[in-house]
């Protein structure tokens, strides 16, 4: 655990200017216009510092959700259907994220349109 908070600190420096804005803003309610190019050094070390918990997440997902749909879909051959959890990692080494870019966008629901961000960057993975 020491090992991976302290390559997270490695990684995540000091955070720019722009994002400690941003971050206040978000707390207090008031995110403006949050639009634009960053680096994802920030992301990254967050992501390295959790890791294992996502796996443990990934986990959870696979067996009580994903499973189960398989085996609905497979009606009677889905009785023998299983996931086999034995030797399941997704690596010591977490997903990277590249530059992103981030625009405003609105999402159409039931109960009236959200605000939200649209994130783009390329993810880097060797599990």
């Amino acid at each position: 655990r020491e090992a991976r908070l302290a390559a997270a600190e490695a990684l995540l420096g000091p955070p720019s200017p722009r994002l400690v804005e941003t971050l206040a803003a978000a707390a207090r309610e008031e995110v403006g216009d949050w639009s634009g190019t960053y680096q994802p050094e920030f992301v990254n070390g967050m992501l390295l510092a959790v890791w294992p918990q996502v796996e443990g997440f990934s986990k959870i997902i696979l067996k009580q959700t994903i499973e189960p749909a398989i085996r609905k879909a497979l009606g009677t051959l889905g009785d023998a259907f299983s996931i086999d959890m034995d030797g399941y990692s997704l690596g010591d080494v977490p997903a990277k994220f590249g530059q992103m870019i981030i625009t405003p966008g609105t999402q159409i629901t039931d109960d009236g349109d959200l605000k939200v961000m649209k994130v783009r960057a390329n993810v880097e993975w060797h599990g």
